[in-house]
């Protein structure tokens, strides 16, 4: 007779807008399982469906004509989130008698973004307002929302609260229990990812939850602890509030070269795992193929990993990474570059600003990048730093408007990834980043891969997601698993265990131990 496997049901948990799947790795990683996710971009949908769902491009492009019970059946349905309310009755399906322990979602954040145009018309800001009617009908014990800071931010001086205010407490009047919300201002840095990245989450217990942990509504305390007011994970308090995760909070922030050392242009700068004492958490990255849910392995080419493939640039675009690589050593801004566009129409003012930035900052000349190689100019092949007036001439020749694009630097988190490749130069050579190594510091692991165009052109952006979006709209991984970690943690407080699936019956029983 075979020996028949118990398995204890795993907490469940539903993410909409799931985008890549940021958001679900990291959730999955801390122990959650996914019964469902929503994303209605079918380029972002194939990079989820083929690293949680089944790898074969055949059997995205069946999935993707499929109807939408059947994809919400299968656990993942490529739709707006308000199709998927429409067919509640294949969702409760999907979850069965269990209760919905998570209901995570990132709704999209254009409209909320302090880095765009905060347009109160936006119908992508009424897509958070969307998510709570999911919380309406599921019923989830717990519910994480996360955003972008400027949802914390009101649209005018008039208004009376910010949308971030607003979802709080339409969240704490959602559902005949009600929730108990608790803000919280996350910096990715703190929590194991290679990146100063400041958002928004609101973490919410279901009120029957909140009281067996010992929430008092009456004066709005979880266990003698205030939940009222936003807790920031840059100041930890000695008593936080019990929604916070501060135990998952680190005070050592990752540097890029920390994630990004071991790889070169030309790939794995390292043969294997002993070589890696001084990058443990590269080698993390590098060697965590368990991490992707249930894919095949993806073999790297030669001996580059997935999505780790240089773009082209021209001679001009060259040049200016080599002076931002070169003058940024030595503390000089990428603001520089901007002098010739400010002053386009009067040269000796121009002149005086470049020689006063270079003079602030102590420019030596030759001027050389961090790495001794002289900065060339690939038109004529001239040492471009041979003299201050060469640097100075091509300060001003390379004049930009652009104002993010800047040189990463090796010992520090990296500024936010945004959706953009050339936002960054890397910190050692005069090119972009890969798509691969804009993941890394997002915290996905190399065995995460990313499908579909790399980047598109400005008027397409509206309605593709290419992979540099994907991977600058998504969760961080890590900081996701540790939130979620956490809100593991407080269901088992309050002692509410996952829900086993239905029984099995006799006569499956019986067939299986023949």
């Amino acid at each position: 007779m075979i020996a028949v496997e118990v398995r204890v049901a795993r907490r469940t948990m539903i993410d909409l807008f799931a985008g890549a799947g940021g958001l679900s790795l990291g959730l999955e990683m801390a122990g959650f399982r996914r019964v469902l996710a929503v994303e209605i971009s079918p380029q972002a949908g194939e990079t989820y469906f083929r690293n949680f769902i089944d790898d074969s491009p055949d059997a995205w492009g069946a999935h993707l004509q499929s109807s939408i019970e059947t994809q919400i059946a299968r656990g993942f349905a490529v739709s707006p989130a308000a199709a998927v309310l429409d067919q509640m009755g294949a969702v409760q399906a999907v979850l069965g008698s269990r209760d919905l322990d998570l209901l995570a979602g990132g709704p999209p954040c254009q409209g909320f973004s302090l880095a765009g145009l905060r347009d109160r018309d936006d119908q992508r800001n009424r897509l958070p307002f969307e998510f709570l009617e999911f919380v309406e009908r599921l019923r989830p014990r717990m519910v994480l929302i996360e955003n972008v800071r400027g949802i914390g931010m009101s649209f005018s001086r008039d208004s009376v609260a910010s949308p971030l205010e607003q979802l709080r407490v339409a969240l704490e009047d959602t559902g005949s229990e009600g929730y108990v919300a608790q803000i919280l201002n996350v910096n990715a840095r703190h929590f194991g990812v290679a990146q100063h990245r400041p958002r928004i989450m609101i973490a919410g217990l279901r009120n029957d939850v909140a009281r067996a942990l010992g929430h008092d509504s009456r004066d709005h305390r979880l266990d003698g602890t205030l939940v009222a007011g936003p807790w920031s994970s840059s100041d930890v308090m000695w008593d936080p509030p019990r929604l916070a995760p501060a135990s998952r909070v680190s005070n050592v922030s990752l540097t890029v070269n920390d994630v990004l050392g071991d790889l070169t242009s030309s790939g794995y700068s390292r043969a294997d795992p002993s070589e890696y004492a001084d990058l443990p958490a590269a080698r993390a990255l590098r060697y965590s193929e368990g991490c992707r849910a249930r894919a095949s392995k993806h073999q790297p080419v030669g001996n580059a990993p997935p999505n780790h493939v240089l773009r082209v640039h021209g001679p001009r675009t060259s040049l200016r990474f080599q002076l931002h690589l070169a003058l940024g050593a030595h503390g000089v801004g990428s603001d520089v570059f901007n002098i010739g566009v400010r002053f386009e129409h009067d040269l000796r003012a121009a002149f005086r600003a470049v020689n006063e930035a270079l003079d602030a900052s102590a420019v030596p000349v030759p001027l050389r990048m961090p790495n001794g190689a002289r900065v060339v100019d690939e038109t004529d092949g001239s040492d471009v730093g041979a003299s201050r007036r060469s640097v100075r001439a091509a300060i001003l020749e390379l004049a930009t408007r652009k104002h993010s694009q800047r040189a990463l630097k090796a010992d520090e988190p990296a500024p936010t990834v945004l959706s953009l490749p050339d936002d960054f130069v890397h910190y050692r050579e005069p090119r972009t980043l890969t798509v691969r190594e804009m993941a890394r510091l997002q915290s996905f692991p190399d065995s995460f891969v990313f499908f579909g165009k790399e980047t598109t052109g400005a008027h397409r952006r509206r309605y593709e997601v290419p992979q540099y979006t994907q991977v600058g709209n998504a969760v961080p991984p890590r900081m996701a698993r540790a939130v979620a970690e956490h809100m593991l943690s407080l269901l088992d407080q309050a002692g509410l265990s996952a829900r086993q699936p239905g029984k099995t019956s006799a006569a499956q029983l019986k067939a299986i131990s023949a």
